[in-house]
């Protein structure tokens, strides 16, 4: 038998019980029952037409629904959700939820769903239940469980979660996510200036905390080049010890959390609108170039300063061409070659880091890099650090206060863009259970920033690699982070010794590998030869003040 259309309607028999007002409270409460089994019934659909199955039984109930639940309206919106389920195709449990929710807020005697724009609101009048009517048909215990899960999903938009479903495939993307993360984040640390293992503690907390307050349930919290590489410039140069500058890093994290809660709450998260997708093509871009010319010197084992100017950069790498190390050189196209030749039999990015990682450590025990002259990680520091044990003195933290905000200020500004992009682009290609929102953005980052300072790290953002490996792998949402977080945790307790030989060159290659793919000279291209030249000039201009400024 076929199920009716989305557009059919049951009409009510004149002079019935539905249509006069006349029925018991006893029907409304048999009524209520059976949609409520209805209602659970949808927390299986499987497909369009399951939903017009489920839509067609609300319209047989619509007369009574409307008089004792003011369900007019949460009909139109059934069929507004349907609408949307065949157009743009959002998740199936997406739908069913925004479905639920709407009816449990009507079963709580809330704010139903009479928004402008649904029809038949003169039905709701007079019909609404109120709170206590609801506690006394439902039950105080189920009614209090209904308005905590609500509260709860309101709080955290990650929710809801399906745990048996859901669970097995997420840690296993997770423990594979673990293996592009892990050499990342020692080589951002050491990109930042710090030493290797503070990435690891880097990637701790922060993106646990987004986990639960971030407004995208796909969007991966990790380390980002632009921040890394601006920390790095400001702490080379200063003469103190590994410790400080790690306890620096901590200090110009809580300047970011400061700076994202402080927008957030001010409202400011308008200022993506104005963002067009030129300028957020130039600004990736020359951030890609600046990152991988400041890896040169680790892929050639050339013992120079680091620098944000490509020009500087690039002129210092070729006054220094009698320093290569020709050991380096083979390491760092061996890894090169594993990554992409990996990719050229249609293995997934996390497959070859993992043997990137593994090939280079066995070959590092096997032939010894440190006596061939080729930079390795050496010790990392085995365990968690004691929550505030690394934050910085406040001799140190008056001494360097001022000269970190401008950096605290460059480096949390590009890294809320770049990760803001990256969240609306992710929204967009794979969907979400509720949209983005910049000011949410801004207080979720901040506070996970804010955590910095009780194990130590380096301001985190929205990480593109670690994001689209994440979906790469598997992992559908934020319980991948959180996971990855418990698989870091573990390997700082137990496997550190492990990497005493993983050649810094390596890392270098990861880091290119992950920002060579913001490179995108397409767009300039394009944009001359379609005569958009206020377009081309923005691209041009950004491109050319973010590398020479």
């Amino acid at each position: 038998m076929s199920s009716p259309s989305r557009n059919s309607r049951v009409t009510t028999p004149p002079g019935s019980d539905i249509e006069d007002g006349s029925g018991s409270v006893e029907d409304s409460v048999s009524c209520r029952d059976e949609f409520v089994r209805t209602t659970e019934q949808g927390a299986s659909l499987q497909s369009l037409a399951d939903l017009e199955h489920y839509e067609a039984k609300l319209d047989r109930r619509q007369g009574l629904s409307r008089r004792h639940w003011g369900l007019g309206v949460f009909e139109q919106q059934l069929r507004r959700l349907a609408t949307q389920y065949e157009n743009v195709s959002p998740d199936k449990a997406a739908v069913v939820e925004e479905i639920r929710h709407d009816f449990e807020a009507l079963c709580l005697g809330g704010d139903s769903p009479k928004n402008s724009g649904y029809e038949n609101r003169e039905a709701m009048k007079g019909h609404e239940q109120t709170a206590s009517c609801t506690f006394r048909k439902l039950g105080w215990r189920k009614a209090v469980t209904l308005w905590w899960r609500e509260f709860v999903r309101g709080m955290v938009p990650a929710l809801p979660y399906h745990w048996r479903k859901d669970l097995l495939p997420e840690i296993i993307a997770a423990i594979a996510l673990s293996s592009i993360t892990i050499p990342q984040a020692l080589a951002y640390a050491a990109l930042a200036g710090l030493p290797p293992v503070y990435g690891l503690y880097a990637v701790l907390l922060p993106p646990v905390i987004y986990a639960f307050l971030g407004s995208s349930s796909l969007v991966i919290v990790g380390p980002m080049a632009m921040p890394s590489l601006l920390l790095g410039a400001q702490l080379g140069g200063l003469p103190i010890s590994d410790e400080d500058k790690g306890s620096l890093a901590i200090m110009a994290s809580i300047m970011v959390a400061v700076l994202y809660v402080g927008l957030g709450l001010l409202r400011f998260g308008w200022i993506v609108k104005f963002l067009s997708r030129p300028l957020m093509s130039a600004l990736l871009t020359s951030i890609a170039v600046v990152v991988i010319s400041s890896q040169l010197k680790l892929l050639l084992g050339i013992d120079v300063k680091s620098s944000t100017l490509v020009h500087e950069a690039v002129v210092k790498i070729l006054t220094n061409l009698g320093q290569i190390n020709p050991y380096t050189v083979v390491i760092s196209c061996i890894a090169f070659l594993i990554i992409f030749g990996m990719r050229w039999f249609k293995l997934t990015r996390p497959y070859a880091a993992l043997a990137t990682l593994v090939t280079s450590i066995s070959l590092g025990y096997a032939v010894r890099y440190d006596q061939h002259g080729i930079e390795i990680v050496g010790e990392i520091p085995r365990g968690i650090p004691i929550p505030f044990s690394l934050f910085p003195a406040q001799a140190l933290w008056r001494a360097h206060f001022v000269s970190l905000i401008p950096t605290a200020l460059l480096a949390g500004l590009a890294g809320y863009l770049e990760s803001i992009a990256l969240a609306k682009k992710i929204y967009k290609d794979h969907g979400g259970r509720k949209p983005i929102s910049p000011n949410r953005e801004f207080i979720s980052l901040g506070i996970a920033n804010s955590a910095q300072m009780l194990l130590g790290g380096f301001p985190m953002m929205g990480s593109l690699c670690n994001t689209s490996a994440a979906l790469m792998c598997g992992g559908r949402s934020q319980v991948t982070a959180i996971v990855r977080s418990v698989v870091i945790a573990i390997v700082l307790l137990l496997l550190t010794p492990a990497f005493f030989y993983l050649p810094e060159a390596v890392l270098a290659a990861n880091v290119v590998v992950a920002v060579v793919k913001m490179v995108d000279f397409k767009s300039p291209v394009a944009l001359f030869k379609m005569m958009q030249f206020i377009d081309f000039v923005v691209w041009v201009v950004t491109f050319g003040l973010m590398l020479f400024t």
